[in-house]
């Protein structure tokens, strides 16, 4: 799963449990190398494994509290509306639902 740097850091650390995808390719059960980008080697030593995975509306039809402020918090400490925020501007032209994963990182 490719993620942003400060995304990474925060998985390493454990503060980022969860992402949302406008994908639902990932299997709940399988675990997934963290990448930096796409074609990129996998970080050494670190996996996250899906153990949660459901469904969300589309992301500019979501009101600001679909998404709960644990659920923010486990994106990565933010707050409901520095969620949004974040997510509407990294996928600017995206009006499908999108997939809501929880994850644990798996040490290998």
């Amino acid at each position: 799963m490719i993620f942003q740097e400060k995304h990474i850091e925060q998985i390493k650390r454990g503060e980022k449990t969860q992402t949302r995808r406008l994908n639902g390719r990932y299997l709940e059960g399988h675990t997934y190398c963290i990448q930096y980008g796409y074609g990129t080697k996998g970080i050494e030593g670190y996996r996250l494994k899906i153990t949660g995975k459901r469904w969300e509306s589309g992301p500019f039809n979501i009101p600001a509290n679909q998404i709960s402020k644990e659920d923010a918090w486990a994106e990565g400490g933010y707050s409901v509306q520095e969620y949004e925020e974040l997510f509407k501007n990294f996928y600017k032209a995206c009006k499908r639902g999108r997939v809501a994963y929880t994850f644990e990182v798996i040490r290998t």
